[in-house]
């Protein structure tokens, strides 16, 4: 059995080719970069069309998603249900040892600012690491927000519920590919639903459910060579549905922004299903072959996406010192370091679960 379960697990992921990895690392490296961009300049105090191309934030969120659900899928589909405390040690690898630096460095730049003492309370640091966070200023029902003001943390309270749902999805999936679709976008439905009517934290994750699942169905329908807007149709189905519902809840809720709830759920839902038909279409085609020769520096910059992201806002945006010229550049280049150091360096010293390796 085990054997089998370690051949499956290298076929699976024999079937993400150079230029498909290529790809999803151009994808997370200008997702990342975006989000950067979008924080510095929103908080920078310009206005007009120059800062037009630069405030959709919310959708590089998106695409972090959809990319976090076919990564996952790609790589452990064929283990997960094999090794439970595999993959949560994996995803827990991941997430928390740069989270925590996260919010180390959050703290210290509130320190040398001199909010640490008025902005610090244990109760939110305890939630955070719980990851029940979200950002309260942009919708109703958030039990605490992002440690210290450092807003991007916002997502990975949704993440981690992914990460944790996502062995029971599989579950639905080797009984049938349609019936997790269905059990997703059910999920998703009557959480987006249950929000509406009474707003709060766990419902409001469940319904980004079948975003992240939208990006698992892609990786399944490529590494079986489906992928088509035919193949796309089931996913495409139920996100059109909860774009309806997202929909009626603007229209009785009332526009207000399209930054903030009712319109901004209904943006990224929006967003999520413009991004799966894009994938189903030819120019999906053309941006695998535009993305070939950004092959390296793509890489890199993907491989530290994740502390560009959690360390960018302290650092460049709350940093009383980052508000010059000179002290952004410091600042930029701080960020970098602790990236590399982060992102790559912590990975390789971090200790691994142990691997599923054949029986004798």
């Amino acid at each position: 059995m085990g054997k089998i379960l370690t051949t499956t697990v290298q076929d699976s992921t024999r079937r993400l080719s150079g230029r498909m990895r290529v790809t999803l690392d151009v994808i997370r490296a200008l997702a990342a970069s975006y989000v950067v961009i979008h924080h510095v300049v929103v908080n920078s105090g310009l206005s007009g069309p120059v800062t037009y191309p630069f405030r959709f934030g919310q959708e590089a969120v998106i695409v972090f998603f959809l990319l976090s659900g076919f990564l996952i899928f790609a790589s452990e589909r064929s283990r997960v249900l094999g090794n439970l405390r595999g993959y949560y040690l994996r995803r827990l690898r991941r997430i928390y040892p740069l989270l925590l630096l996260a919010m180390g460095i959050t703290a210290a730049v509130a320190w040398l600012d001199g909010a640490l003492a008025e902005g610090f309370r244990a109760i939110d640091f305890g939630l955070n690491l719980l990851s029940l966070q979200d950002v309260s200023a942009l919708k109703p029902g958030v039990i605490v927000d992002p440690f210290l003001g450092n807003s991007p943390l916002w997502s990975l309270s949704y993440e981690v519920f992914f990460y944790l749902v996502f062995p029971l999805v599989m579950i639905a999936w080797r009984v049938s590919r349609q019936r997790a679709i269905m059990v997703v976008g059910a999920v998703s439905l009557i959480g987006y639903g249950t929000f509406l009517c009474a707003p709060n934290h766990f419902s409001l994750v469940a319904a980004y459910l079948l975003t992240w699942w939208a990006g698992a169905v892609v990786a399944d329908l490529y590494q079986t060579n489906r992928l088509s807007i035919r193949g796309l149709l089931p996913i495409t189905v139920w996100m059109v549905g909860l774009c309806a519902v997202a929909g009626i809840g603007a229209i009785v809720f009332g526009r207000s922004g399209a930054g903030v709830f009712p319109v901004l759920p209904l943006r990224h839902f929006a967003f999520a299903l413009l991004c799966i038909l894009l994938c189903g279409t030819s120019l999906a085609a053309v941006l695998i072959k535009t993305a070939q020769p950004f092959a390296r520096p793509a890489a890199y910059i993907a491989s530290i996406s994740y502390g560009l992201y959690v360390f960018h806002y302290p650092l460049l945006v709350q940093w009383e010192g980052a508000h010059t010229p000179i002290g952004f550049a410091l600042a930029l280049i701080l960020l970098v370091i602790t990236a590399i150091l982060g992102d790559r360096l912590l990975e390789r010293v971090m200790p691994r679960p142990a691997r599923i390796t054949a029986q004798a």
